[in-house]
């Protein structure tokens, strides 16, 4: 537009110089040549100007055309729609971009309403930005959803200016369109996915947490609010550390800074405090936010309580432990009670022997001393092997109930007269107590034992010792964490001291048999393993709290019992004789000799046998040979009680007599059961013997 503008300035100026010339010579006479030359050469210098000019004038309007068409071309292929709405708010202009916008020919588009191509709920707030524009003069801003039929969702972006006269009138309202709908698509789905994320965030079942640089919490979701009791507008901005337990405070200090460096922390553990002042044991993990630099912003952690699961590990822990205990104590056992039965049947062979010497020495005879001594001996050796078969929970022993409390009350007058005075006992005794079914005589052996080694744990220092007894209920989840105790009522015992104390190396050993840690020569080491052995007959449970300078403290559970027993009936002592024909049958050559001389002394009729197969084929010879067999327990090819059982197929009113020193499948009870008539248990004295085997004939004869 300068172009032209130049030009007509330039055409102007000429054209008044030359009205100026021929005004000055109007008047101006042509007398001479030479006026007509002037004339001639200013004319001429005029044609050659006007020329240039013109040769300008047509450049110009050349390049006029030029940008014209440049103009056109840029507005019709521009990344935008444009669009022109007359003073009525029609369509006067609109390029090809806009054209693909709306979805329509251009023919069709233009004196219509862009309104017409804006869907339903839309139009309005078009028509109101339009208004707003014409009104205050700026320009409006405003997105838009337009109507397609094939296109679902068509985003635009409109930006609209009012063009007014020099009166302030609106000619014309320019309009741009710009595509938003990838933006938009953007925008809902990074929208829909943060609804996700928020609906993920606060409805999983798993405690979540942001932290920032500085340890503070930003956000926390309903899983974490519900796992401490918290609202989130109690703890947002607060420190993480104010819900630790102060003792681990300074351990998560130390430990968030390694997560900001090593952007990810796996298996920390905290004790968190709820808001009711419990407290539980939670595990942490957590990852480090970062931003696009990858400089730390903050960590993103999930807590989960883990209390009732590490309860439940310990739980299991400690019933592995009391499983391989009762495993090993069993193994023990075994091996206490197989040792018992061999020392009894060499007690048997000494005690016999002993009664036959001492019947034929006479009362003068200095040997009679000696012979008390080996008597002495041997009953000393046969407490051992109680005591073994005790710990060994085979001894045969009655069942009748028994009242705890009375038992302790005659334990502690022997207890007050062994103990040291520097030794305060101190009891706690209700007036009655459930009753147990057991052996009095081994309630009161525990009770000693475990009394006596309490007072051995406080000297010579001395101490207190304390003695208590009470009923309790056990439910169902405490009987689970014990090896064999049922629900319902037992009897507590707990002898407490305040001694040295144990350490665990020495727990782990306690209830061995012969494991000691008394010096030589002041203690044996059985007493608490025949204490392990009493409870497990008695079916119940011992358990044992120790610490070095602490002191140790015993507790022993037993099931109460409530239903009555009967008492067995008890006989006359007698040494009866007879002349029966007896059938003895022991694999043991010594115990062969030892028997047939004390039935020969008795004037029975002898016959025996070391092979149970062998006496079995006597009876099946001629099975009222016979008047009475007495066979051992444990032999080689056939135990006693399946010869016992193999005779009375035979002959069904045959009386037996079983003898045992230890046997694990077989008792006094089951003997009775099985048919036998009498049950010995090794080694026995004259008398038991001689009363037994004639009330097993007695018996056979009514």
């Amino acid at each position: 537009m300068e172009i032209f503008q130049d030009s007509d300035s330039k055409f102007d100026r000429l054209r008044r110089q030359a009205e100026e010339l021929i005004r000055h010579k109007e008047n101006f006479d042509i007398t001479s040549p030479s006026d007509i030359f002037e004339l001639i050469q200013e004319l001429k210098i005029y044609q050659a100007e006007l020329e240039i000019q013109n040769e300008e004038l047509k450049r110009a309007q050349q390049e006029l055309s030029e940008l014209h068409r440049e103009y056109k071309r840029l507005y019709e292929y521009a990344p935008c729609g444009y669009i022109t709405l007359d003073a009525k708010g029609l369509i006067t202009h609109v390029n090809l971009t806009a054209v693909k916008l709306l979805g329509k020919p251009k023919k069709h588009l233009l004196q219509s309403g862009l309104n017409l191509y804006i869907s339903n709920g839309w139009q309005d707030l078009y028509i109101t930005r339009r208004i707003k524009a014409a009104q205050t003069g700026e320009n409006q801003n405003v997105e838009l959803l337009l109507k397609r039929k094939n296109v679902p969702h068509l985003w635009v972006r409109a930006d609209i200016q009012a063009d007014r006269d020099e009166n302030d009138a609106v000619l014309q309202w320019s309009i741009i369109l710009l595509d938003i709908t990838p933006e938009k698509e953007v925008k809902t789905a990074l929208s829909q996915s943060r609804d996700r994320f928020h609906t993920l965030f606060e409805n999983t079942p798993i405690a979540c947490q942001s932290i920032d640089a500085e340890g503070n919490i930003l956000l926390v979701n309903t899983a974490w609010e519900e796992m401490l009791g918290y609202a989130k507008k109690d703890v947002i901005g607060k420190s993480f550390s104010q819900f630790i337990l102060p003792k681990m405070r300074p351990c998560f200090k130390k430990q968030f800074p390694k997560q900001r460096s090593l952007q990810e922390i796996l298996g920390n553990e905290f004790i968190l405090l709820k808001k009711n002042g419990d407290q539980i044991l939670a595990a942490y993990k957590g990852k480090a936010g970062v931003d696009s630099l990858g400089n730390f912003t903050q960590t993103h952690g999930v807590l989960q309580d883990i209390t009732s699961q590490r309860k439940a590990e310990e739980d299991r822990q400690r019933l592995e432990d009391q499983l391989r205990y009762a495993q090993k104590m069993e193994t023990i056992g075994i091996l206490a009670g197989g040792v018992a039965h061999d020392f009894n049947n060499l007690l048997a062979i000494i005690m016999g022997n002993y009664e036959l010497i001492k019947d034929e020495l006479p009362q003068w005879s200095p040997l009679k001393e000696n012979l008390e001594q080996i008597h002495l001996a041997v009953t000393r050796a046969g407490d051992v092997v109680r005591q073994l078969l005790t710990f060994s929970r085979q001894s045969d022993t009655n069942r009748t109930p028994v009242n705890i409390a009375a038992v302790v009350k005659e334990s502690l007058r022997l207890i007050r007269s062994t103990t040291p005075t520097n030794i305060e006992i101190r009891k706690n005794l209700p007036e009655e107590t459930l009753s147990v079914l057991g052996n009095s005589t081994q309630i009161n052996q525990l009770i000693i034992n475990l009394c006596a080694n309490a007072a051995d744990a406080m000297l010579p220092a001395g101490g207190d010792l304390t003695l208590a007894v009470e009923n309790v209920s056990m439910d169902e989840a405490e009987a689970q964490l014990t090896r064999t105790l049922k629900p319902g009522l037992h009897v507590k015992i707990v002898i407490k001291d305040t001694g040295c104390g144990m350490d665990a190396k020495t727990l782990e050993h306690i209830f061995e048999p012969y494991f000691t840690t008394k010096p030589f020569g002041k203690g044996t080491g059985i007493g608490l393993a025949v204490v392990h052995g009493i409870v497990d007959q008695h079916k119940g449970e011992i358990f044992v709290e120790s610490e070095v300078g602490q002191g140790t403290s015993f507790t022993v559970l037993l099931p109460a019992f409530q239903d009555r027993v009967q008492e067995k009936e008890v006989d006359d002592i007698e040494l009866p004789k007879g002349n029966e024909s007896i059938l003895f049958v022991d694999d043991e050559p010594s115990i062969v000799k030892l028997t047939r001389v004390r039935l020969s002394f008795l004037g029975y009729g002898v016959t025996c046998a070391t092979d149970s197969l062998k006496a079995l084929e006597m009876v099946k010879a001629d099975p009222a040979a016979f008047d009475l067999v007495i066979t051992d327990m444990a032999m080689p090819h056939m135990t006693g009680d399946v010869l016992s059982l193999e005779l009375l197929s035979v002959r069904p009113d045959l009386p037996i007599i079983l003898c045992t020193g230890y046997s694990e499948s077989i008792s006094e009870e089951r003997a009775r059961k099985i048919g036998i008539s009498g049950f010995l248990m090794k080694p026995t004295n004259m008398t038991d013997f001689a009363v037994t085997v004639r009330k097993a004939l007695d018996k056979s004869r009514k």
